[in-house]
């Protein structure tokens, strides 16, 4: 767990280690800006632990840690922790659901497994959960419906896949990977051969299907409902934005570990919420 820290850090905390959710979160009404910084800083916490463990076991009590914490939270015994506390007052009035929460840690804690995922359906579970997990609960953080928070699950889900194409190279150098074993198995690759460029051609052709469903997710219609969470959804922005900058590297992973969002990314956020469209 991470050292406490006053609660009027947590945007600060969250630029430092997601700077992208971040930006997005900026655009959350003050009044439930804390809250949505909190759930980037969970995340990241929630993400990290595996690679600060040298057992699985130590892995688990840390996600019980945070299992307790979100229980205890909902039911007005927040840890003093500024992320259980930026999370508190919306679980105790229901805003935010602490099943959703529950899902996310338990989904991460299968991390500790290193095993990849079974096939894209179970990937895209993955990515529903953890990144699409986020945005549904900050849809919900702005009390709109359960279509625009779906939505907002969708938008979250094809973020945390275009994420996983371009982390693909670097949690190869950890041994470790995402991509569906379905299809690594298919065509004979292991994590070591991700970075290496005799399995190049072969690799392409899975992060290209990881990132055409991404934006197949974004391209879903959208209920009427959605607009209020506008701020939810602007993650989409950025995963189109590296969508096509993936597309143009030919879907490589190890240039597409690379990519930063563009300098003009700020205003185009603004100016997709400001049309209330990402």
């Amino acid at each position: 767990m991470s050292a406490n820290v006053p609660s009027s850090d947590l945007s600060a905390q969250a630029r430092d280690v997601d700077r992208d959710r971040w930006l997005c979160a900026l655009f959350v009404p003050p009044e439930a800006r804390d809250a949505a910084m909190a759930l980037i800083l969970l995340n990241r916490e929630l993400a990290r632990i595996p690679e600060l463990v040298s057992q699985p076991v130590a892995g688990m009590i840390r996600y019980q840690w945070w299992r307790e914490s979100v229980e205890g939270a909902a039911e007005g015994r927040p840890r003093a922790h500024p992320v259980v506390e930026g999370l508190s007052r919306p679980l105790r009035t229901g805003r935010l659901s602490r099943h959703a929460l529950l899902e996310m840690i338990d989904v991460r804690e299968r991390d500790l497994e290193n095993l990849a995922p079974e096939d894209p359906a179970a990937l895209e579970a993955y990515a529903a959960a953890t990144a699409g997990g986020i945005q549904a609960c900050t849809a919900a953080l702005l009390g709109v419906d359960d279509a625009a928070v779906a939505a907002a699950r969708d938008v979250g889900t094809a973020y945390g896949l275009i994420g996983i194409v371009r982390a693909t190279a670097s949690m190869a150098r950890q041994g470790r990977t995402l991509l569906p074993a379905s299809l690594t198995t298919e065509i004979g690759i292991e994590p070591a051969d991700l970075l290496g460029t005799e399995a190049t051609e072969a690799v392409r052709s899975i992060t290209r299907h990881i990132t055409e469903r991404a934006l197949a997710l974004l391209d879903r219609p959208r209920p009427s409902s959605a607009r209020p969470a506008t701020a939810a959804m602007l993650p989409g922005v950025l995963a189109r934005d590296y969508a096509r900058r993936i597309a143009a590297v030919d879907y490589d992973p190890a240039a597409a570990a690379t990519l930063g969002h563009s300098p003009l990314m700020p205003l185009r956020l603004w100016w997709a919420y400001r049309r209330g469209s990402s």
